[in-house]
This record gives C-alpha cells, structure tokens and sequence, in this order.
C-alpha cells in the first residue's frame, strides 16, 4: 500500500488500518441491535416484527463470519479483512 507522497507503509500499519477500520465498521452490528428499539416505537412496529428483524440480523452476521472464515482459509485473512471494509463501506 502505497501512501500520497509515494513512500510505501510497513506492513503492521497497514494492518492497523484495516482492523481500525473494521472494527469502526463492525460497529454498526451493535448499534442496529439498540437502535431497533425506538424505531419500533417510532413506526408502532409490534413484537411479531421486530423479533423478525433482528433474528435475521444475527444469522446475516453469523454467515458472514462462517463464510469469511472459509474465504480466508483460501486467499489470505488481509485480504478478506479488505473486501469486508470495502462491502460494509459501499453499503
């Protein structure tokens, strides 16, 4: 990886960045599941919804971590790490 002045970043920071950013990103996931919470007030959602809702957040978040595992096994922990920053930051 290659900075703006064109000196190149060891390896370690560059790794840094991407658990910084990971994990800035992972905190999302933690945030829907308090969040859910005034919106089903706000839009008089009832249980029959919102239980629904987060069932299908937390199985989302568990396939994606059977998923990445497997990937990484594959090409490389660095690289899935920098996909998964890119996907969570496109979304």
């Amino acid at each position: 990886m290659f900075s703006p002045g064109g000196s190149r970043l060891p390896k370690r920071w560059v790794l840094v960045l991407l658990c910084f950013t990971s994990f800035r990103c992972a905190t999302g996931s933690g945030e829907q599941s308090t969040a859910i919470l005034p919106k089903s007030q706000e839009f008089n959602w009832k249980s029959a919804i919102v239980g629904p809702i987060q069932i299908f957040s937390f199985r989302s978040y568990l396939l994606t971590q059977i998923v990445g595992s497997l990937w990484a096994d594959k090409i490389g922990g660095k690289l899935v790490l920098g996909f998964g920053v890119m996907g969570w930051s496109w979304l």
